[in-house]
């Protein structure tokens, strides 16, 4: 058994290190961090019925409202506390208070959603009573179906593999990324102008150039950036890149670790196009173009399609 409130205050640890932290950070990792800050009941070191670890199930159970509500942000298999999280921690340093005003703003979100599936625009969900005051303690029994239910093994399948093919692609040689980039553009209908014979030294800040057409005649010319680096690109990198696009040029920054919130916006705002990629960016356009693609390219970052059945408040 664990008490709302005592759920408040490891939601409350859980804001505090994602705050600490300089970069986004895998969930396991964050959760970890929490553990090792907190001293735990007997029951929260205890294992579920199937052996899994309770606490990581608590606490991973705890955060949906937080997603739902914009306190956390869950983008590209890493959490991040989002600008109303920080806001939240400064305003409601209590608690009771704090798990008050997630519960309010929550419990708004729910109306506002069934508004929505009644519309139409989203798949109806089993009727709740979306006031229905939370329980001042949540059963094992609770934890454990939740942790055992169809969304959490989504949820989990999804942070596991992401965690996984980041490692695997942050391990790659820089040279075998930048050629996985250009893989990924060729089935995409680009043609590689410059960048696959380069296998290091001094490249001007440019990793691969290519062009929609064969002969590279037809503008914009399409620089590329790629980094397989797990931490976010800074603002000087970015300007750095933008400092390296000429009249009829356009960009695209690749990096698995993402990028800072100025870093985007100085793509968004530069005077020449740039768009960025991160991981979930990058996987999503490589199972789009997984048959284009070519054997090479399929024994760079061999996949498997498997189909799952998402759960319906996805």
């Amino acid at each position: 058994m664990i008490t709302a409130n005592r759920a408040a205050e490891l939601l409350q640890k859980l804001l505090l290190v994602l705050k600490d932290s300089p970069e986004p950070m895998p969930p396991r990792e964050a959760i970890e961090m929490v553990r090792r800050q907190v001293t735990l009941s007997d029951f929260e070191q205890s294992k579920t019925e199937k052996g899994t670890d309770r606490f990581y199930n608590i606490l991973s159970f705890a955060t949906i409202p937080l997603k739902k509500i914009g306190w956390l942000d869950s983008k590209n298999f890493r959490w991040t506390l989002t600008g109303a999280g920080l806001e939240a921690l400064k305003q409601y340093p209590d608690s009771m208070q704090f798990r008050g005003e997630a519960n309010r703003q929550y419990n708004a979100w729910r109306r506002a959603a069934k508004v929505f599936r009644e519309a139409g625009i989203v798949e109806p969900e089993p009727p709740t009573d979306e006031d229905a005051p939370e329980p001042a303690e949540i059963s094992s029994e609770t934890l454990d179906k939740e942790a055992n239910s169809p969304k959490a093994f989504y949820e989990e399948v999804c942070d596991r593999t992401g965690q996984d093919l980041a490692a695997y692609i942050g391990n790659m040689p820089p040279f075998e990324f930048q050629l996985l980039i250009g893989d990924l553009l060729k089935a995409m209908g680009y043609y590689i102008r410059w960048g696959e014979e380069n296998t290091g030294g001094a490249d001007g800040g440019l990793d691969l150039v290519v062009n929609k057409d064969p002969l590279g005649m037809e503008y914009p010319r399409v620089k590329v950036q790629a980094k397989r680096q797990q931490r976010q690109i800074t603002l000087d990198n970015m300007k750095a890149f933008a400092h390296n696009l000429k009249d009829c040029d356009s960009g695209i920054y690749v990096c698995i670790g993402g990028f800072s919130g100025e870093a985007s916006k100085c793509a968004r705002e530069a005077s020449r196009p740039i768009s960025t990629f991160d991981l979930e960016d990058f996987l999503n356009l490589w199972c789009k173009f997984y048959d284009k693609l070519d054997e090479a390219a399929h024994r760079r970052l061999p996949l498997k399609p498997v189909y799952m059945r998402v759960p319906q408040s996805e």
